[in-house]
Protein backbone atom coordinates (compact mmCIF):
# COMPACT_ATOMS: atom_id res chain seq x y z
CA UNK A 1 0.00 0.00 0.00
CA UNK A 2 1.60 3.63 -1.15
CA UNK A 3 -0.68 7.15 0.74
CA UNK A 4 0.60 10.20 -0.42
CA UNK A 5 -0.90 13.21 0.80
CA UNK A 6 0.08 16.71 -1.17
CA UNK A 7 -1.15 20.09 0.23
CA UNK A 8 -2.01 22.74 -1.84
CA UNK A 9 0.96 24.87 -2.31
CA UNK A 10 3.22 22.91 -0.36
CA UNK A 11 2.53 24.79 2.87
CA UNK A 12 3.19 23.04 6.00
CA UNK A 13 2.07 25.29 8.66
CA UNK A 14 -1.74 26.86 9.20
CA UNK A 15 -3.47 29.35 11.48
CA UNK A 16 -6.11 28.12 13.47
CA UNK A 17 -9.73 28.06 11.56
CA UNK A 18 -7.55 27.48 8.33
CA UNK A 19 -8.51 25.38 5.69
CA UNK A 20 -6.42 22.53 4.39
CA UNK A 21 -6.61 21.81 0.92
CA UNK A 22 -4.84 19.23 -1.95
CA UNK A 23 -5.54 15.80 -2.57
CA UNK A 24 -4.74 12.53 -1.13
CA UNK A 25 -3.35 9.15 -3.74
CA UNK A 26 -3.51 5.75 -2.92
CA UNK A 27 -2.21 2.64 -4.32
CA UNK A 28 -3.49 -0.30 -2.90
CA UNK A 29 -2.30 -3.88 -2.86
CA UNK A 30 -5.66 -5.36 -1.85
CA UNK A 31 -9.23 -4.01 -1.88
CA UNK A 32 -10.44 -1.87 0.75
CA UNK A 33 -14.29 -0.63 1.72
CA UNK A 34 -13.12 2.83 2.68
CA UNK A 35 -9.74 5.23 3.03
CA UNK A 36 -9.85 8.05 5.17
CA UNK A 37 -7.86 11.37 5.65
CA UNK A 38 -7.79 12.71 9.22
CA UNK A 39 -6.86 15.74 10.59
CA UNK A 40 -5.40 15.40 13.88
CA UNK A 41 -4.13 17.19 17.11
CA UNK A 42 -1.99 15.85 19.53
CA UNK A 43 0.24 17.71 22.34
CA UNK A 44 3.35 16.23 23.50
CA UNK A 45 5.73 16.68 26.66
CA UNK A 46 5.72 16.85 30.24
CA UNK A 47 2.31 16.48 32.09
CA UNK A 48 -0.73 14.95 30.49
CA UNK A 49 -1.17 13.78 26.41
CA UNK A 50 -4.12 15.28 24.77
CA UNK A 51 -5.57 14.06 21.24
CA UNK A 52 -7.97 15.22 19.00
CA UNK A 53 -9.50 14.71 15.91
CA UNK A 54 -10.61 16.97 13.20
CA UNK A 55 -12.72 16.37 10.25
CA UNK A 56 -12.38 13.54 8.10
CA UNK A 57 -12.97 13.22 3.98
CA UNK A 58 -13.71 9.46 3.06
CA UNK A 59 -13.39 7.41 0.22
CA UNK A 60 -16.54 4.55 -0.38
CA UNK A 61 -14.71 1.74 -2.08
CA UNK A 62 -11.84 3.01 -3.93
CA UNK A 63 -10.27 1.76 -7.08
CA UNK A 64 -6.43 0.35 -6.17
CA UNK A 65 -5.02 3.41 -7.78
CA UNK A 66 -7.04 6.75 -7.01
CA UNK A 67 -6.34 10.14 -5.71
CA UNK A 68 -9.14 12.31 -4.03
CA UNK A 69 -9.47 16.23 -3.23
CA UNK A 70 -9.66 17.02 0.46
CA UNK A 71 -10.74 20.54 2.12
CA UNK A 72 -10.40 20.31 6.16
CA UNK A 73 -10.74 23.30 8.21
CA UNK A 74 -8.50 23.27 11.40
CA UNK A 75 -9.92 23.49 14.63
CA UNK A 76 -10.06 26.64 16.08
CA UNK A 77 -7.85 25.88 19.10
CA UNK A 78 -5.78 24.86 20.84
CA UNK A 79 -3.03 27.19 19.30
CA UNK A 80 0.32 25.68 18.17
CA UNK A 81 3.09 26.00 20.41
CA UNK A 82 6.21 24.19 20.98
CA UNK A 83 7.99 24.90 24.34
CA UNK A 84 10.46 23.49 27.11
CA UNK A 85 7.65 21.73 28.56
CA UNK A 86 5.01 20.99 25.89
CA UNK A 87 4.49 21.41 22.34
CA UNK A 88 0.69 21.05 20.42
Amino acid sequence: MNLEILLAGGKTAFAPGETLTGIFRWQLDTAVNWIELRLIWYTEGKGSQDLGVGPVERVEHPAAHGQHPFALQAPNSPPSCSGRLVSV
